[in-house]
């Protein structure tokens, strides 16, 4: 009979095995980071987000595009807040108590996004991301990786924040 740290070193094997069967099974994965805007669940991938917090106070800045809310000081680094509501022209309800930032940064460059609420992580299997259909027109579909069956839309974080830093930065 097994004692009780060999018992639970096999239980841990086995979970292990369960886990590594499931992850092989579905392909290739990414950690999803998942937050609300406009009452539809989005994605991004985590590789993209140094971190999430709370709105602080921002400060405005005049003859930028409507989609930036101002710049916040996080920590001495001063950060663009861009509304996403705006940026893809969704239905604005304004801030709301549980208003949080996710800070994106690709290479040198940081830009904070503004959500409604923020969900836990997800592992997603890229092979369940599909195409965004054909009808879908707009602003920011070029920033769309796809979506999962249980309507989840996923942004290609390289895409938008490179389309944040040169909206913002190429301003004249």
């Amino acid at each position: 009979m097994l004692d009780e740290e060999e018992l639970l070193k096999f239980r841990a094997r086995e979970l292990a095995i369960q886990d590594q069967d499931q992850f092989s099974d579905a392909g290739t994965r990414k950690e999803m980071l998942v937050f609300l805007l406009s009452g539809e669940h989005y994605a991004i991938e985590t590789s993209y987000i140094t971190e999430a917090l709370n709105i602080q106070e921002m400060t405005p800045i005049p003859g930028m595009p409507e989609y930036l809310n101002g710049v916040m000081n996080v920590r001495g680094r001063i950060i663009p807040v861009v509304n996403l509501k705006k940026f893809y022209s969704l239905k604005e309800e304004g801030l709301i108590a549980s208003t949080k930032a996710i800070i994106l940064r690709e290479e040198t460059y940081e830009v904070a996004i503004m959500t409604d609420a923020i969900l836990p992580t997800q592992w997603i299997a890229e092979a369940s991301i599909k195409p965004s259909p054909s009808n879908l027109h707009g602003v920011g579909i070029e920033h769309l990786l796809g979506v999962t069956e249980d309507a989840l839309i996923v942004l290609d974080g390289n895409s938008l924040i490179n389309k944040l830093q040169a909206s913002l930065t190429n301003r004249k």
